[in-house]
């Protein structure tokens, strides 16, 4: 009896060991027999990268993967996924771009892409989404221009982009979004100037900077060298970007604490 108590704990303990993947926790996200319309893998230790054949689960209307150590790029099967609502994929170690293929989820509501060390620009095709409510792209390493089709979102509650490494002419289209729950796309971000004049929330409190005149690069700089200059440039801008809030925080504590018990 001990020695087969001995056994099980082992192989319990073996189990917990081996790597938890989308495909060997949830076997039928992977072989196309999942018929249900909620894929929640919240939180879930999953390790891995997140495979193709969940652009067969064309059922779904929610899938939740955030908060894991997910790595890899995101697939461009993604946009087979018509009937997604919500797409939660945020706080893990992904790498890559955004596919232009989620322009095709226009039923999607809600975009949660927030801190997963995404690359590139952001899409112009997330502009046909016109049902998104929330469009979080926060905390990665996206550059080049905010594009103007994002001004089409007109029933965004929340847009997010800051901090990332977002430059270049802000597009006046934005102001147009006046969203319930915030604009911020500053941060780390570095616009040049003029921020366009608006009366929406999108512009409020940014600051832009100047464009140098334009100088070639030393041929004697190894071409990586860009690469971390960034990094460096996005950290120092990070840092500045906390140190103008740290006066704010003794108010915001009192702001949020609980209020006192009823007698």
């Amino acid at each position: 009896m001990l020695r087969t108590l001995l056994a099980l704990a082992l192989a319990s303990s073996a189990w917990a060991q081996l790597p938890r993947t989308i495909c060997s926790l949830e076997p039928a996200a992977c072989d196309g027999t999942f018929n249900g319309t909620q894929l929640d893998l919240w939180q879930k230790d999953l390790t891995g990268s997140m495979p193709s054949q969940l652009g067969l689960l064309t059922n779904l209307k929610e899938l939740y993967l955030g908060a894991n150590y997910l790595t890899g790029s995101l697939p461009s099967q993604l946009g087979l996924l018509t009937a997604l609502k919500t797409l939660s994929l945020g706080y893990n170690d992904m790498t890559g771009s955004l596919p232009s293929q989620l322009g095709l989820l226009t039923v999607l509501d809600r975009l949660y892409f927030m801190g997963i060390d995404l690359s590139g620009s952001v899409p112009t095709q997330l502009g046909l989404l016109t049902a998104l409510t929330e469009l979080r792209l926060n905390g990665n390493d996206l550059t080049g221009n905010v594009p103007s089709q994002l001004g089409r979102l007109t029933a965004l509650t929340a847009l997010v982009l800051d901090n990332n490494d977002l430059s270049g002419s802000l597009p006046s289209q934005l102001g147009q979004l006046d969203p319930d729950w915030g604009c911020d796309i500053g941060g780390t971000n570095s616009y040049d100037c003029p921020i366009p004049a608006s009366t929406g929330k999108c512009f409020a409190n940014l600051e832009c900077v100047a464009t140098p005149p334009s100088t070639p690069p030393s041929p004697s700089s190894p071409p990586s060298a860009n690469k971390y200059c960034k990094k460096l440039k996005r950290l120092k801008q990070a840092k500045k970007y906390v140190e103008k809030r740290e006066g704010k925080q003794e108010k915001w504590e009192k702001k949020c604490s609980p209020p006192p018990p009823l007698e």
